[in-house]
């Protein structure tokens, strides 16, 4: 193993462990507990991790300061988790991928973050951008455009008209609210302009929306299923199994698959 990669290793069985031992260190990665310290020494004077006995500790994860600085006010992280890991069964090696700005598209980043993986990223969201940016196989595009300080993602009509060059294979967008009469919805309009745009320019459009979403209703609607472009690209959603099924009864009337995690 290299150098880097076995660095890398460990930095990830701790993101994962939060402490392990050297010795299982070792095990895992094959090498002599002589190098994997001689690698926990160097790490550690980037403030990374911490040495105790017999083992190492982490100190930094990098998901969860990106997190606490854009994403703040996150609820319902666990029922966001299971969506994003179900989200990435959906992405295959050498696709171009769209990821919105919200906090369970960030999830779905922070899953590959971790993976060895090759794929072009699409996103608006600065904060994915700054995540993915340690992943090698991970080419970031970072869409411009008016900068939102409530989320740090690029809105506007500058950010919709850089979308039409890009041939993106699956975008993963968030929602608001949805209710029965307006559908999907979000609060302003320049992110309709930039979900209407996504939803014209990929392959296939798979909403990520935890269980409290449902019920809600924000200004701005996305579109109705009588539009030809929402209902032909967007296909999938991905929700709770907590999700009132009255919702889930009227997106599967309108042709649309629902996973629940």
């Amino acid at each position: 193993m290299k150098t880097l990669e076995r660095r890398k290793k460990i930095i990830d069985l701790l993101n994962d462990h939060g402490e392990i031992k050297i010795k299982e260190i070792s095990k895992i990665t094959k090498e002599g507990e002589d190098k994997i310290r001689r690698d926990i020494r160097i790490l550690s004077n980037y403030g990374i991790l911490k040495s105790v006995y017999g083992g190492v500790k982490k100190v930094i994860n990098i998901e969860d300061i990106i997190e606490k600085l854009f994403y703040y006010d996150s609820n319902n992280i666990p029922e966001k988790n299971a969506i994003a890991e179900k989200a990435l069964e959906q992405i295959k090696e050498g696709e171009s991928i769209y990821l919105g700005a919200g906090s369970t598209t960030y999830k779905l980043a922070s899953l590959l973050y971790r993976l060895d993986i090759k794929l072009d990223i699409i996103t608006i969201s600065l904060a994915i951008a700054a995540l993915l940016s340690k992943n090698k196989g991970i080419n970031i595009i970072l869409i411009g455009g008016e900068l939102k300080k409530e989320n740090f993602s690029f809105e506007g009509q500058m950010a919709s008209e850089y979308l039409k060059f890009y041939n993106i294979n699956k975008a993963f967008v968030g929602m608001r609210g949805f209710n029965l009469d307006h559908g999907f919805t979000i609060p302003t309009m320049d992110q309709v302009k930039s979900i209407r745009a996504i939803v014209e320019y990929s392959s296939e459009v798979i909403v990520l929306a935890d269980y409290s979403k449902f019920g809600l209703q924000s200004l701005m609607k996305v579109g109705t299923f009588e539009d030809g472009v929402i209902k032909d690209k967007m296909r999938m959603l991905i929700t709770n199994k907590k999700c009132n099924e009255k919702y889930i009864n009227k997106l599967k009337a309108e042709g649309m698959e629902v996973i629940l995690v």
